[in-house]
């Protein structure tokens, strides 16, 4: 195996991918997480302003009611529309983590406009993984809510067990899932039910084990990611705005600075596919 594919080298490598690429990433990201935030705020904000701020009650919100509705429509649409152009992200980085493995440039429009053109497969493609989670959470809620009986120990039992298997469960496909992109993105003549299929099949025995201890990296990357600005930003603004207002800003920066870590994450999921896949 390749040198660089290995453990530390894969974090090392993305490390340097992550900070060569991001101004790239700022610009790329730009659009749409501002199109989520204006969708939060179009969709959160009227209702709040109306019953916190108005301090409007029962009969009083019926005018409301309908620009109320439209606002959550509008914003819902806005917010969705923004995700789904972040979501495209992980397209492009994944060919540029591809590309930069192999010493190229980064050739963001290129990569842009092949992902535009067949991101109706991107969609089917993220669908089965979707629809297969949700079964596995579905099932072991409905177990676990017929084994709720106070009374009965051995059904609680029962219960926590179910939640338990659920939890593992769900972690454990979320890691066999992880090449989903890249396997879409890097495969192009594979079907969408094909991708899914193929990222269950390259991550099991060691690769799982590998995969797992890179999720664990990114996972201490982005805490210390999140702490570190959430407290530049909390002393920053406490210098020029009350406590509690500068704590809330904070918190603000503190859950945004998660969307930055994305290149990386991308990056590592590229290069150990690219570890895997033969």
């Amino acid at each position: 195996m390749d040198r660089k594919y290995y453990f530390w080298n894969i974090i090392g490598r993305s490390f340097v991918f992550w900070f060569k690429n991001f101004g790239v990433f700022i610009k790329a990201a730009f659009v749409p997480v501002l199109l989520q935030v204006l969708g939060l705020f179009a969709a959160l904000y009227p209702m709040h302003y109306l019953t916190s701020v108005k301090k409007l009650t029962g009969e009083a919100l019926i005018p409301y009611l309908i620009p109320i509705l439209i606002c959550l429509i509008f914003g819902i649409v806005l917010y969705c529309a923004g995700f789904w152009r972040y979501l495209l992200l992980n397209c492009y980085f994944c060919y540029g983590a591809n590309d930069y493995d192999e010493d190229r440039g980064f050739y963001l429009e290129i990569y842009k406009k092949d992902i535009l053109n067949r991101q109706g497969g991107f969609v089917k493609a993220l669908l089965w993984p979707a629809l297969y989670g949700l079964l596995i959470f579905g099932g072991g809620t409905i177990l676990t809510l017929l084994c709720i009986k106070p009374k009965v120990p051995v059904l609680m039992l029962l219960a926590i067990f179910f939640v338990l298997a659920t939890t593992v469960a769900l972690i454990i496909y979320s890691l066999k899932v992880s090449f989903v992109i890249p396997v879409f993105t890097l495969e192009k003549d594979l079907k969408p039910r094909d991708v899914l299929s193929k990222s269950l099949d390259m991550i099991k025995g060691r690769p799982l084990l590998v995969v797992f201890g890179l999720s664990v990296a990114v996972g201490v990357v982005t805490f210390v990611l999140q702490a570190l600005l959430g407290f530049i930003a909390g002393f920053g603004a406490g210098i020029f705005l009350p406590k509690e207002t500068a704590l809330q800003f904070a918190r603000i920066v503190s859950n945004l600075a998660s969307l930055v870590i994305l290149p990386f994450c991308v990056c590592i999921v590229t290069l150990a596919y690219k570890r895997f896949k033969e």
